[in-house]
């Protein structure tokens, strides 16, 4: 077999594989992980250009949840059995597309995965860093969560520990915004005190939040209570009531 013959077949296999895989009715039992990965890259470009059509981050997202999600599904838990390490740009999307979606525990679970690889950022995210990436996107989800009359725990709780730690290092603004959202949880479930001492560490790091202090020393005040700053180092010791953003 010439050269050129050769190349036409190993192309022509290519195409054929990724179809399958795109259609669901492809089989990747067997395949190289590494060769694997080449195929679901191709078919990623073509997922990536085809969200980019929708103007709708609705639209979006519907196609991430009903059909991508489902689609990359295997692969990223072949990647993830065969212990192999590499820059794996299918595995950075589908983390952010579990965030994007919803999926705040699994994106959480794989993202430190991605994390203890050093996995890179794929395409424009790469002027961030995974840590910034994830507490954006679990913020975004808690005020969202917060707004609907919801708990943004226990995430919000688990990524502010992480970033109080140190384990995460983050601009010092986005946690300051993690405060500002857990003073604003615990204001709507009854807890002014805590909701106080909330506030008054967001506005330490920056966040504008006077109005609702001075409102919550004056309700504390009118109901008989001590607005006293209680140490920092003990916020972590108050009580969960019904479900405070702790620092667990």
């Amino acid at each position: 077999m010439s050269h050129a013959m050769a190349w036409k077949k190993r192309a022509a296999a290519k195409v054929a594989a990724k179809e399958g895989i795109e259609r669901g009715t492809g089989s990747s039992e067997g395949v190289p992980i590494v060769k694997l990965y080449i195929l679901m890259q191709t078919a990623m470009d073509d997922d990536l250009a085809r969200l980019h059509k929708h103007k709708s981050i609705a639209d979006k997202s519907r196609i991430k949840r009903d059909e991508l999600i489902e689609k990359y599904s295997d692969f990223i838990e072949q990647y993830l059995e065969s212990g192999q390490r590499f820059d794996n740009e299918v595995f950075a999307y589908f983390i952010i597309w579990l965030f994007d979606i919803g999926d705040i525990d699994r994106g959480l679970e794989l993202a430190s995965v991605a994390i203890d690889q050093e996995q890179p950022l794929p395409g424009c995210f790469r002027r961030d860093d995974w840590p910034t990436i994830i507490a954006d996107e679990v913020l975004t989800w808690g005020q969202n969560q917060v707004n609907g009359g919801h708990s943004p725990l226990p995430y919000i709780a688990d990524v502010l520990s992480l970033m109080e730690s140190g384990a995460w290092s983050v601009h010092e603004s986005i946690r300051g915004k993690y405060y500002k959202l857990c003073g604003e949880f615990s204001e709507s479930i009854g807890q002014p005190g805590i909701a106080l001492q909330r506030y008054r560490q967001a506005a330490s790091l920056g966040q504008k939040v006077k109005t609702k202090i001075t409102a919550l020393e004056k309700q504390i005040v009118r109901d008989g209570g001590s607005i006293d700053a209680v140490p920092v180092s003990e916020l972590g010791d108050m009580p969960l009531g019904k479900g405070d953003c702790k620092t667990l």
